[in-house]
């Protein structure tokens, strides 16, 4: 945010001067509208004001506009668009992945419920130890809330 800022405060003034409307619309930016700005519109925000930039540089110079500053802008943004990437692909990454532990978790119950415990039912009458431990394991204890 603050290389968008530098360059958008020397376009601003370089439109003050100038008294070109057009280009202060299109560099006017301020800290709070870009931190309410969603991330990849604040990649094509930070563009837009970078493109200002490249146009009006000759004429920008004596308001502190450097070129240094529109390459430092154009990398930040770049690298910022990467992470956003990143991260929207990480989210993909842990839906399919709890999608994948939820059917496991399904077939492991199918095993539980749909196989074991009718076998056990089976087994009841010959091994009573046996039914009675698989039965006291296949209780749900709810160990609650431990608080120190």
């Amino acid at each position: 945010m603050e290389s968008i800022l530098a360059v958008s405060s020397a376009l601003t003034a370089l439109a003050v001067v100038l008294k070109d409307a057009e280009l202060r619309a299109r560099a006017a930016a301020t800290e709070s509208q870009l931190r309410k700005t969603r991330d990849t519109d604040l990649v094509k925000r930070a563009e837009g004001i970078r493109q200002a930039g490249v146009e009006y540089l000759a004429k920008a110079g004596d308001f502190g506009l450097t070129e240094a500053m529109l390459t430092g802008l154009d990398s930040k943004t770049k690298a910022f668009s990467d992470a956003i990437g990143e991260r929207e692909s990480s989210v993909g990454q842990r839906i399919g992945a709890r999608s994948a532990m939820m059917d496991l978790y399904d077939k492991a119950d199918e095993i539980l419920t749909g196989r074991l415990d009718n076998l056990m039912r089976l087994l009841r009458a010959g091994e009573t130890q046996l039914c009675e431990e698989y039965n006291s394991t296949r209780v749900i204890r709810d160990a609650g809330l431990r608080h120190k």
